[in-house]
């Protein structure tokens, strides 16, 4: 994983985020990383006048270029390459484009939870683009601190394991780390016995067999309480969550499972899908 994409708006949630990304870098030895920022122009929002842009493109990014370049300055780290890009676009439209462009491996971006209604109906545009990037996004709660990553726990509910588990993506991060894994199934109904589980299990033991994965069952009810209380026990330094595609109606009537833990985990949350 040579190269970091980390998305800004210069808001101290995205400058904490920054600050996580810089160590990362040291840790996975990355090479570059790139500070994104994606503007876009003010209008007028008076419904009795006609729609009219209060600023020109070209000054827009003028000032979104000088104020990368304050950033890369103030938390760029010395002995890696630092790139900015800006661009006259949104942030959840446009960054797949950068990841293509700058050839990114990972991209690492900060997140603040919002009202209720927020965090069930609308979410947050680091959940939308790490629901839909093309490479792993590391969520970085506000105000969460880097730790060299020694524990990983992946979240699984045990089933289609070979269809839905972004093997090599994975494993090109565990990698860079060698973490101690940690396999979180949270099941009420706790199933762990059954042949369907224990052959689920015997796939990720041989997708993994050189990290030596080690089980953990919850029967809790609510997932992000079973998550966040085995993450504080073990101490864990990164949560790992894949998504699995539903239909844009459970996306509207359902608490999403990665929309939740991304707003309420208290450690890193890494989304990698397949």
């Amino acid at each position: 994983m040579k190269t970091i994409l980390v998305p800004t708006d210069f808001s101290a949630t995205a400058t904490n985020a920054a600050k996580y990304a810089v160590q990362l870098a040291d840790q996975i030895k990355a090479s570059k990383i790139v500070f994104y920022n994606a503007f876009q122009a003010p209008v007028s929002v008076d419904p009795t006048l006609p729609v009219v842009q209060m600023v020109s493109i070209d000054d827009l990014r003028k000032t979104s270029e000088e104020a990368l370049k304050k950033f890369a300055s103030e938390h760029g780290p010395a002995g890696l390459d630092v790139e900015i890009v800006s661009e006259y676009h949104t942030l959840t439209t446009g960054i797949e484009e950068v990841i293509q462009k700058v050839q990114a491996d990972l991209v690492v971006m900060g997140i603040t939870g919002g009202g209720e209604l927020e965090q069930i109906f609308i979410g947050s545009n680091a959940v939308h683009v790490a629901k839909n990037s093309s490479v792993p996004v590391i969520i970085v709660p506000n105000g969460a601190q880097y730790v060299k990553i020694n524990e990983v726990m992946l979240m699984t509910d045990l089933k289609n394991v070979a269809d839905t588990i972004p093997e090599g993506k994975l494993k090109k991060f565990f990698q860079t780390i060698y973490p101690r894994l940690f396999v979180l199934h949270v099941d009420p109904e706790d199933t762990r016995e059954t042949p369907e589980a224990q052959y689920e299990t015997l796939l990720l033991d041989s997708m993994f067999s050189s990290f030596h994965p080690e089980y953990i069952y919850s029967s809790r009810e609510d997932f992000t309480d079973a998550m966040n209380e085995f993450a504080e026990n073990r101490n864990v330094d990164m949560i790992i969550t894949v998504p699995k595609k539903r239909s844009w109606f459970d996306h509207l009537i359902k608490p999403n499972h990665t929309k939740m833990l991304a707003f309420h985990s208290k450690v890193p949350l890494m989304i990698v899908n397949n």
